[in-house]
């Protein structure tokens, strides 16, 4: 296990097995999907590695985003019924736990709300971490956590407001506009319709410039006076 160099998306390095009930969520997530095949390929007989496979590709077929219900989800319901079947006959009656026969529900969850991701417990397990980090004292923690969280979220709002006044001081700024010097006749260049037409604009901004006989060569912008370039100056 150790010697397992997972790619960065992982946010945690394989422990050895030692570490077994040390192991947060996200690894037993990476050692069923990544690292059991490969790791215990050399000690596992080989029905106990079958065993294993089936629930190894019925949680890869539950996890992705997008399920077909045929083949995918029918495929890892069998596949999953099987593994559940053969508890008791691999290992003991014993193993037949509530979790194991939890299992068998999986496929019905993944109908009802859809890939195991969009149930999954890991975000509501990270936002437990922040909680447990805006605690400081060691009395009424429930309303210092209330008193934090209050906190973050009023400063979540005024940076909405800010950025909103940004925007809105920064759109009637553009609004101050004012067209300088004496106009000069001009027809619309071809390359001019294809920069201002956009998908947005559309047929109507093109109507408009078919009208346009005349330009301003100066305008100011705010604080900034803007000069149309020549037509040697254009980069197309």
């Amino acid at each position: 296990m150790e010697n397992i160099e997972p790619p960065q998306s992982f946010n945690r390095l394989p422990r050895p097995i030692t570490d077994f009930k040390y192991y947060k969520a996200s690894e037993f997530y990476n050692w069923i999907l990544f690292y059991s095949l490969p790791s215990l390929t050399d000690f596992l007989p080989d029905k106990y590695m079958q065993h294993l496979m089936l629930l190894v590709m019925a949680l890869y077929d539950l996890l992705q985003d997008q399920i077909l219900i045929q083949p995918d989800l029918e495929r890892a319901q069998n596949f999953l019924n099987l593994f559940v079947e053969q508890i008791p006959i691999l290992y003991s009656d014993r193993e037949m736990t509530y979790n194991s026969h939890q299992l068998k529900h999986l496929g019905l969850c993944v109908r009802r709300w859809g890939p195991l991701r969009s149930t999954s417990a890991f975000p509501w397990e990270n936002q437990n971490g922040y909680i447990a980090q805006s605690v400081y004292g060691t009395k009424n923690i429930g309303q210092e956590i209330v008193n934090n969280l209050k906190i973050i979220q009023g400063v979540q709002m005024l940076k909405c407001k800010i950025e909103e006044t940004n925007h809105n001081a920064q759109a009637r700024e553009l609004q101050n506009y004012f067209l300088l010097g004496n106009p000069i006749n001009y027809e619309v260049h071809e390359n001019d319709r294809f920069l201002i037409i956009t998908e947005e604009s559309g047929e109507s901004l093109l109507i408009k410039l078919r009208d346009v006989k005349s330009i301003f060569q100066l305008v100011r912008v705010g604080n900034y006076v803007c000069k149309r370039p020549d037509q040697s100056e254009r980069i197309w």
